[in-house]
Order: structure tokens, then C-alpha cells, then sequence
């Protein structure tokens, strides 16, 4: 049994019941005596730290088929241009089309403008639902990327009752730019917005490997797994987003994006170039990136994790209660809380919390939290359906109970 792109998040499953795909398929594998293969060129620290530790076996490929050389990768710092794009990336654009070359932009922010500024209150304008900002998308809508509220712009500054401004760059306003300063190129957008089923997906990757498409630009979900021969060049916008996100993985997810979109260029004999555009040239992660060197970022990054015990030195539970009256909330989950205080104190068990969680409304739901990490994750999954499950809670609060959760926001 193959998976393939093994880091990826989406073999998690974010609702109930909370499953990661790979745990099938090791029982699957053990079941009928197979062998399981994970690929991947950014392995999760967890199942590189066991291959370093001989519990599974590593296997490198050191080199591109057929002799392909990597791509040239370079860092440009962001200038305070009024441009979306940069001057050198759109000479780097100009340059593979006049040679008939493909071209991929890498921009991780869905819409037209991820913010829209008020000036009476010198912020950010928020969803009325969410602990997040409404994002600006084409045709004067509104939209809340969390919960899904929408409003067009004109009903929010009559609401406000004042003018708004929009701040800073999604997909959507790079694919009108792309537009305005190559007109003649052909340039498609791959994002959630612009594909709402699988068909559609694959269509847009067929006519990009037909060259039928000059510059494909999107979200994260370019990063995976294009394999097009006359893909040149990759740029990649705003390289730091998702750096300062409160979560331990937040290197790991930025590092193993730039990574993988980087590879996506030069991959046949025509010389590939990737440019990360960033206002942290500096930072450790985008060096590391730069350098496509995925064994300094797990050196790095190991110590931190074992200093704070966390995976792969643990493992973790989640406890989230949301509910849309506040009180409840917060009452259910001291509750929890106060049920596994019994079982403490633990040699080998850490416990967090409770405390709001990062996004602690969404959908008009308030969230708190309590994260568990420990060595001994069996005794625990017990405790949990003997000492937590059969607790009688509120009708108007749920609770989540996600063991190896991969986000904690």
C-alpha cells in the first residue's frame, strides 16, 4: 500500500470521527501482512524521527530522475512597491513567456483583499460570528472564511456608516494583475473559490500539462504534486504567512509548503528558478526553504519539540467544548478539566489549559480548550471513554475529543 504525499493534512479528518488515514492503513497492512510505503520529500517530523529511530525504514532519493537538476532558488525581500508584483518576479514572468515557458505563483490568501480596514476604528472590520477578519472577495461580497457569513460591501459600510478600505493582496487580486500587465497570457486561478468539485480540479491540471494554460496561480493546493515539464518558473507571494500562527507546527507547515512548491519547477531538462518573495529574508525557516534542506530543519526543530514535549516526544489529546452561550463553554470544559486533575500528578503526562482557544468564536460558538500531551496514550484513551464520554453535559454545548490532532487553533 502506496500513500502518497504523506505530509499532507488532509489525510486527517477534522469531524467525527477524527481519524488519520495513515492509522488505517498500517492496520490494514498489518491485517494482510503488506508493506506500507509513505512518499514524501517533507515527511512529518513524527515519522522521520521514527525512521531515525530504525522503527521504520528510511529510504532517499538523493537526486532527480533522469538527471534533472534543482531549481535555482532565491529569496527577495519585499519592497514597500505599489505593484502586487514585484518588479524582478514580472521580469522573471516576462522572461519564460517570451521563451514559451510555464509559470506557477504561489499566493496563500483565497479572495481579492484579506482585509478590509475601518477608519473610525483604526482595525481590521471582524466577522460577527468569528474571532477573525471578513475577507473582500470580486463581485463587492464580503466573506467570512471560517464560518461562511457573507455580506456585500456596500450593506457592511452602510451598516458602518462609513467607507471602508481594502488592504493587501489574495488570489483574486493577483489574477486581475496578472491579467492587466500580460494581457495576451492565458492565466487561471486555482483556489476553493474557483474549484467546487474534483472534476474541475483535474481539468484545470490537464490543461496546464496540455500547455494550455501560461501561468497558474492559487493556494496552497498548487503545491500538490503538478509534475508539468514546462513549469519554469515558481513564485511564490508573501512567503511568511502562517509563521506566527500559536501553534508548534507553524515552521513545520510554512517550511513544507515552500518546499514542495519549489518543487514543482525545472522538472525536465529546461532549468527551473524558484523566487520566494518575503518580508522576512532572515527568518530561519524561509533559509531553510531556500535551501531545500528538510535535514537542518528537522535538526532544528527537534530540540524545541523535545524541550516542550511535543511530538514526536508525545502524544497529544485535544479537548475543545463550543457552544453559543459562553458560560457553558467555559463550565464544560472546567469540568472536564477537573475530572482528569484527578489523575494527576503524572510522571509522563503534561496538562494545558483550560484556556480560549486561538479562534475562540467561530459560528457564533464560543471555544475553549485543553490540550494533553503524554507518552502513554492508550491509558489515556481509556480514561477518556470511562471518565469523560459518559459525563452528563449540557444540550447546548459539544464537545470535541481529538487524539493526534494536527492543529490546535
Amino acid at each position: 500500500m502506496i500513500i502518497d504525499e504523506d505530509h499532507d493534512s488532509s489525510f486527517k479528518e477534522h469531524s467525527s470521527p477524527r481519524y488519520h488515514a495513515r492509522q488505517i492503513a498500517l492496520q490494514r497492512c498489518r491485517t494482510n501482512e503488506a508493506v506500507l510505503v509513505m512518499g514524501t520529500a517533507t515527511p512529518s517530523l513524527e515519522i522521520y524521527h521514527l525512521a531515525k529511530e530504525g522503527k521504520i525504514h528510511l529510504h532517499t532519493l538523493t537526486k532527480r530522475p533522469q538527471g534533472v537538476l534543482p531549481p535555482t532558488v532565491r529569496i527577495v525581500e519585499n519592497q514597500k512597491e505599489s505593484n502586487v508584483l514585484s518588479s524582478e518576479l514580472s521580469f522573471a514572468i516576462k522572461q519564460r513567456l517570451e521563451k514559451k515557458e510555464q509559470i506557477i505563483l504561489l499566493l496563500n490568501r483565497r479572495g481579492y483583499s484579506p482585509l478590509i480596514y475601518s477608519p473610525s476604528t483604526s482595525s481590521y472590520v471582524p466577522c460577527p460570528n468569528c474571532t477573525t477578519n471578513l475577507c473582500y472577495h470580486k463581485k463587492g461580497t464580503t466573506i467570512c472564511h471560517l464560518c461562511g457569513h457573507t455580506e456585500t460591501l456596500d450593506s457592511l459600510q452602510k451598516r458602518m456608516g462609513e467607507a471602508l478600505t481594502l488592504k493587501g493582496t489574495g488570489t483574486q487580486k493577483l489574477e486581475e494583475n496578472l491579467l492587466e500587465a500580460f494581457p495576451q497570457t492565458r492565466v487561471e486561478r486555482l483556489d476553493q473559490d474557483s474549484i467546487q468539485d474534483r472534476s474541475l480540479l483535474n481539468e484545470v491540471i490537464s490543461r496546464l500539462l496540455g500547455g494550455e494554460i501560461d501561468i497558474l496561480t492559487g493556494t496552497q493546493m498548487i503545491a500538490k504534486g503538478l509534475d508539468a515539464s514546462r513549469v519554469t518558473l515558481v513564485g511564490v507571494l508573501n512567503a511568511g504567512i502562517g509563521l506566527g500562527l500559536p501553534d508548534f507546527r507553524a515552521n513545520e507547515r510554512v517550511f513544507s509548503l515552500l518546499t514542495q512548491v519549489a518543487g514543482r519547477a525545472g522538472r525536465s531538462k529546461l532549468k527551473g528558478e524558484v523566487l520566494i518573495e518575503t518580508n522576512a529574508p532572515n527568518h530561519p525557516v524561509i533559509q531553510m526553504a531556500m535551501n531545500q534542506n528538510y535535514i537542518q530543519f528537522y535538526e532544528s526543530e527537534i530540540p524545541v519539540r523535545k524541550e516542550l514535549f511535543y511530538p514526536p516526544f508525545s502524544r497529544l489529546v485535544r479537548v475543545v467544548s463550543r457552544s453559543k452561550e459562553e458560560q457553558i463553554s467555559l463550565e464544560t470544559i472546567e469540568l472536564v478539566f477537573g475530572v482528569l486533575k484527578k489523575f494527576f500528578p503524572s510522571k509522563d503526562t503534561i496538562l494545558l489549559g483550560p484556556a480560549p482557544c486561538p479562534f475562540y468564536r467561530i459560528d457564533s460558538n464560543f471555544r475553549n480548550h485543553i490540550i494533553l500531551k503524554t507518552s502513554s496514550p492508550n491509558i489515556w484513551r481509556e480514561i477518556f471513554k470511562k471518565e469523560i464520554r459518559p459525563l452528563k453535559l449540557s444540550k447546548k454545548v459539544y464537545l470535541e475529543i481529538d487524539f493526534d490532532p494536527l492543529d490546535l487553533v
